[in-house]
Protein backbone atom coordinates (compact mmCIF):
# COMPACT_ATOMS: atom_id res chain seq x y z
CA UNK A 1 0.00 0.00 0.00
CA UNK A 2 1.27 3.46 -0.93
CA UNK A 3 -0.32 6.68 0.25
CA UNK A 4 0.00 10.41 -0.30
CA UNK A 5 -1.13 12.48 2.68
CA UNK A 6 -1.20 16.24 2.04
CA UNK A 7 -1.88 18.53 4.97
CA UNK A 8 -3.81 21.77 4.54
CA UNK A 9 -1.65 23.86 6.90
CA UNK A 10 1.97 23.89 8.04
CA UNK A 11 0.73 24.17 11.62
CA UNK A 12 -0.57 20.59 11.40
CA UNK A 13 2.91 19.14 10.81
CA UNK A 14 4.10 18.87 14.46
CA UNK A 15 1.01 16.91 15.55
CA UNK A 16 1.22 14.73 12.44
CA UNK A 17 4.85 13.90 13.24
CA UNK A 18 3.98 13.10 16.86
CA UNK A 19 1.17 10.83 15.69
CA UNK A 20 3.52 8.99 13.34
CA UNK A 21 5.62 7.96 16.34
CA UNK A 22 2.54 6.46 17.97
CA UNK A 23 1.61 4.63 14.77
CA UNK A 24 5.20 3.35 14.36
CA UNK A 25 4.94 1.77 17.82
CA UNK A 26 1.68 0.12 16.80
CA UNK A 27 3.24 -1.16 13.56
CA UNK A 28 6.08 -2.83 15.47
CA UNK A 29 3.64 -5.31 17.01
CA UNK A 30 1.12 -5.61 14.18
CA UNK A 31 0.67 -9.11 12.72
CA UNK A 32 1.14 -9.44 8.97
CA UNK A 33 3.35 -6.38 8.48
CA UNK A 34 6.43 -7.03 6.38
CA UNK A 35 7.80 -3.47 6.14
CA UNK A 36 6.90 0.21 6.07
CA UNK A 37 8.31 3.66 5.43
CA UNK A 38 7.46 7.34 5.67
CA UNK A 39 8.74 10.16 3.46
CA UNK A 40 8.15 13.75 4.58
CA UNK A 41 8.17 16.57 2.05
CA UNK A 42 7.79 19.30 4.65
CA UNK A 43 8.04 22.22 2.20
CA UNK A 44 4.97 20.78 0.43
CA UNK A 45 3.13 19.76 3.64
CA UNK A 46 2.95 16.29 2.11
CA UNK A 47 3.80 12.86 3.47
CA UNK A 48 4.10 9.56 1.64
CA UNK A 49 3.83 6.16 3.24
CA UNK A 50 4.29 2.65 2.03
CA UNK A 51 3.63 -0.60 3.78
CA UNK A 52 3.97 -4.19 2.71
CA UNK A 53 1.55 -6.71 4.18
CA UNK A 54 1.11 -10.45 4.03
CA UNK A 55 -2.53 -9.88 3.06
CA UNK A 56 -5.29 -7.27 2.92
CA UNK A 57 -7.01 -8.63 6.04
CA UNK A 58 -3.93 -7.78 8.13
CA UNK A 59 -3.77 -4.29 6.61
CA UNK A 60 -7.49 -3.70 7.25
CA UNK A 61 -7.19 -4.94 10.84
CA UNK A 62 -4.35 -2.47 11.46
CA UNK A 63 -6.20 0.42 9.80
CA UNK A 64 -9.32 -0.20 11.89
CA UNK A 65 -7.52 -0.62 15.22
CA UNK A 66 -6.60 2.12 17.66
CA UNK A 67 -4.48 4.13 17.90
CA UNK A 68 -4.31 4.27 14.07
CA UNK A 69 -8.08 4.52 13.59
CA UNK A 70 -8.51 7.36 16.12
CA UNK A 71 -5.51 9.28 14.76
CA UNK A 72 -6.88 9.10 11.21
CA UNK A 73 -10.34 10.25 12.34
CA UNK A 74 -8.77 13.31 13.98
CA UNK A 75 -6.46 13.95 11.02
CA UNK A 76 -9.05 13.90 8.20
CA UNK A 77 -10.26 17.51 8.62
CA UNK A 78 -6.65 18.73 8.50
CA UNK A 79 -5.84 16.92 5.26
CA UNK A 80 -6.22 17.74 1.60
CA UNK A 81 -7.09 15.02 -0.90
CA UNK A 82 -5.36 11.83 0.26
CA UNK A 83 -4.52 9.10 -2.24
CA UNK A 84 -4.14 5.39 -1.45
CA UNK A 85 -2.97 2.71 -3.86
CA UNK A 86 -3.11 -1.01 -3.19
CA UNK A 87 -1.17 -3.37 -5.39
CA UNK A 88 0.06 -6.93 -5.18
CA UNK A 89 3.80 -7.09 -5.79
CA UNK A 90 6.11 -10.06 -6.11
CA UNK A 91 8.75 -10.09 -3.40
CA UNK A 92 11.49 -10.22 -6.05
CA UNK A 93 10.33 -6.75 -7.27
CA UNK A 94 11.04 -5.19 -3.86
CA UNK A 95 12.40 -3.08 -2.32
CA UNK A 96 11.21 0.02 -4.14
CA UNK A 97 12.93 3.35 -3.85
CA UNK A 98 10.72 6.36 -3.13
CA UNK A 99 10.43 7.31 -6.80
CA UNK A 100 9.09 3.84 -7.57
CA UNK A 101 6.71 3.93 -4.61
CA UNK A 102 5.36 7.39 -5.51
CA UNK A 103 4.94 6.29 -9.14
CA UNK A 104 2.36 3.74 -7.92
CA UNK A 105 0.09 6.64 -6.95
CA UNK A 106 -0.27 7.72 -10.58
CA UNK A 107 -0.36 4.22 -12.09
CA UNK A 108 -3.81 3.76 -13.63
CA UNK A 109 -3.64 -0.03 -13.87
CA UNK A 110 -5.37 -1.81 -11.01
CA UNK A 111 -6.71 1.53 -9.78
CA UNK A 112 -7.83 1.04 -6.15
CA UNK A 113 -7.57 4.49 -4.55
Amino acid sequence: MVSKLPLKHYGSIPKFMKDTLVIRKQLQTTPGLIGYGLLAELSKKTFFTFSIWENMDDLNTFANTNPHQKIIENLRPKMGHAVFKFKEVEGSKLPWNWNQAKAQLTDTSDNNN
